[in-house]
């Protein structure tokens, strides 16, 4: 009896090392995440802060590709840059469902991918705690007001019914899984589409179609106002990523002169 005691003993001494290594790796396993950046016009000014303070702060410890999209040169040593011509606003911002959809198969090899606003910042830590399949990122503003700000007409495929809804989500930062992500862009395109071909914008544009997807998809993971902290906000959250409050619209936002529906036609014709 003792001898069979003594064997097992001994045995599980020489695994246990080996059991630990094996569970260590599975716990430190490296993935590879995208993240992906509008920036066209003056908006390409912002991205080199993003992307310093990203390789500083964003997911260290796996291998994280930049996609830059814009139609301005612009180069990074872990940047991918995408030419987009700017379409004006709102379009730039509303119609990135659609150029980060028809580039998917950048994303082909990645486990996770992100989006973010070129006027933002990573400011501490920003790790595993954010893998999940859909990610959303509540936003501060409305975190405590009973009535959130979702689409409230029912021309607008981004309408959520009253009563519906939890929390509402800032179009800034989300993501999640290859796969999920994907199926955000393709469900949040097509709802554009409907809208621009009834002539009607969503008044947050594409931020009242990602609550809308996520209205009828629920994140797997709410990140807190620490993942999209307005810069000069006093609050009891940790800055994580930094919406930067120092923008001069008047040289970031043109006006758009085309109305949806002729926006919606001109598409047409150039597909």
């Amino acid at each position: 009896m003792n001898r069979w005691f003594l064997l097992i003993a001994l045995l599980l001494i020489i695994a246990a090392p080996r059991l630990f290594i094996s569970t260590h790796q599975k716990q430190f396993e490296k993935k590879r995440i995208g993240l992906c950046v509008m920036a066209t016009g003056k908006y390409i000014g912002y991205v080199p802060k993003l992307l310093d303070s990203a390789d500083n702060y964003f997911l260290q410890q796996h291998d994280v590709t930049y996609f830059v999209f814009t139609d301005s040169p612009f180069e990074h040593q872990h940047a991918k840059m995408i030419y987009q011509k700017q379409l004006g606003w709102p379009y730039d911002s509303m119609m990135r469902f659609h150029t980060y959809l028809k580039h998917a198969d950048l994303f082909a090899d990645l486990d996770y991918v992100y989006a973010i606003d070129a006027d933002m910042g990573f400011a501490a830590a920003v790790g595993d705690e954010i893998l999940s399949d859909r990610v959303a990122t509540i936003l501060s503003v409305h975190l405590f007001k009973p009535q959130k700000p979702y689409e409230s007409n029912p021309l607008s495929t981004a309408y959520v019914h009253v009563g519906q809804g939890g929390q509402y989500y800032a179009g800034a930062f989300y993501g999640g899984s290859r796969d999920e992500f994907v199926r955000l862009l393709a469900k949040t395109a097509e709802q554009v589409d409907i809208d621009l071909a009834r002539g009607y914008i969503a008044w947050a544009n594409d931020e009242s179609h990602i609550n809308k997807y996520f209205v009828d998809n629920k994140p797997t993971l709410e990140l807190s106002p620490s993942y999209c902290h307005f810069e000069h906000w006093h609050s009891p959250f940790e800055k994580k990523i930094i919406a930067y409050d120092d923008k001069d619209y008047s040289q970031t936002r043109k006006q758009s002169s085309i109305n949806p529906i002729g926006w919606y036609k001109q598409m047409l014709l150039s597909s």
